[in-house]
């Protein structure tokens, strides 16, 4: 059976992160990663939990960057909510600042779901 393939779209709260890196080759490895999301993306990634309930993860560039995305399966779009570096503890790590984008996004004009 043929995989369809899903759109990816990187939200405005995403690209706002993607701009504060300075390095291209670290954007360009990001971007390989979420390419990979294309086929069947629940699978590539991790469910998260507790306030990010409904989102999945990627690991990219060596595993320093987490990438937090929703699956739209009836749309057959990932959209891309927010990204950022793996920092355990502080209060700047991408799960903390993830959940303050995950909110920002469901109340925008991009959410999917309204």
């Amino acid at each position: 059976m043929k995989q369809h393939k899903y759109s990816i779209i990187v939200s405005t709260i995403a690209q706002l992160e993607v701009d504060k890196i300075e390095n291209q080759s670290t954007i360009n490895s990001i971007f390989q990663s979420i390419r990979t999301l294309a086929n069947n993306p629940a699978r590539k990634g991790k469910r998260l939990r507790k306030k990010l309930r409904g989102y999945y993860r990627i690991k990219a560039v060596e595993g320093r960057f987490r990438v937090i995305y929703g699956v739209y399966r009836e749309q057959k779009i990932v959209m891309i909510v927010f990204l950022g570096k793996r920092r355990v503890g502080s209060k700047s790590d991408v799960y903390e600042a993830g959940v303050k984008a995950v909110k920002a996004y469901e109340h925008s004009k991009e959410n999917l779901t309204r």
